[in-house]
């Protein structure tokens, strides 16, 4: 695991979202672990045009700002608030925790599960239990690191010497090729991401290297997957897209389907070379990702290998959460 440095317990995980759509909007949604100090935000947004709505707090009812501890939440809003129908709206609440942005996780029980390798070989693999972020990860959610001195906190960069032999060499590279943002961003924006490829807020971050996507992590008190998580997963989807930098969807029923995992964008492992194989001289060694994406959508569950200092415009990652 790559993690191994921050405490998982006490995050709390959103879970069990449902959209309701008629007269009104009506949200639920559960909590797993609350938290004091935890937030409901809702955000809303036309995954089509990439309008966003600002939703006025007067037009909300329930459970939203800071909340209590309850069995079930659930909000409802106004329809004369949507300026057009309101299907063409994904609606949806974010979990705001120590400053920290979570979307909806998704339990994977433990268990066997088959993953087609290719054409002609299925493998059996099994998991222990664990919560997997419905979406790739966002601009949204990466600036909000950014915001809080991420990139220059030390203790994020930490990486566990079961993949790395040195520990420190995210560090170590954080500094010496001064690593301070995503590609092509803007810091000084107020979009600071408006000049990537991936440039919609609720778009998936790309561009980013094994590195930085690991400080993300560790900031966030969640791991990146492991392979057999992600094969998991894998064999778990019925989610793919056509389009490179798919926005956040729902379905005709109202919940969000465990997305982009065939066919989004390619994302970072916790897993690599083996460190007491094959290290460069900084003590890295080469990291996996997952190759399957929007310009590669295949049944096969395929990965590729490259240097962690490596990044791409169809590279992003998303986060896990071990269930204790």
């Amino acid at each position: 695991m790559v993690l191994g440095i921050i405490n998982l317990f006490g995050i709390p995980i959103l879970m069990d979202v449902h959209v309701s759509k008629q007269d009104s909007v009506k949200i639920n949604w559960n909590i797993i672990n609350p938290e004091k100090g935890m937030q409901i935000k809702i955000v809303c947004f036309n995954p089509k045009t990439e309008e966003i709505l600002s939703i006025p707090e007067n037009k909300i009812r329930g459970d939203f700002g800071e909340i209590k501890t309850r069995d079930k939440y659930e909000i409802s809003i106004e329809k004369t608030v949507f300026p057009t129908n309101i299907k063409d709206f994904v609606i949806m609440p974010e979990l705001i925790f120590q400053d920290r942005i979570y979307y909806e996780m998704e339990l994977i029980k433990k268990g066997d599960y088959n993953v087609p390798i290719n054409k002609k070989v299925i493998e059996g693999i099994s998991v222990n239990s664990f919560y997997i972020s419905k979406f790739e990860t966002t601009n949204e959610q990466f600036a909000t690191f950014v915001e809080s001195d991420g990139y220059e906190i030390h203790k994020y960069w930490k990486i566990n010497k079961k993949v790395m032999a040195n520990s420190e060499v995210g560090w170590h590279y954080q500094g010496t090729l001064s690593i301070h943002k995503p590609l092509d961003w803007v810091l000084d924006d107020d979009i600071p991401w408006k000049n990537a490829e991936s440039n919609f807020r609720f778009g998936p971050i790309t561009n980013i290297r094994w590195f930085e996507a690991n400080a993300f992590a560790n900031w966030m008190n969640c791991e990146i997957p492991t392979q057999n998580m992600m094969k998991a997963a894998f064999s778990l989807s019925k989610y793919d897209s056509s389009i490179l930098y798919q926005t956040i969807n729902m379905d005709s029923t109202g919940v969000f389907p465990l997305q982009n995992v065939k066919g989004g964008v390619s994302e970072w492992l916790s897993i690599g070379v083996s460190p007491f194989k094959l290290s460069c001289s900084a003590g890295c060694n080469e990291m996996y990702f997952m190759s399957n994406n929007a310009k590669n959508i295949g049944e096969p569950f395929d990965i590729l290998i490259k240097c962690p200092l490596y990044r791409n415009e169809a590279v992003g990652f998303r986060l896990v959460i071990p269930k204790q």
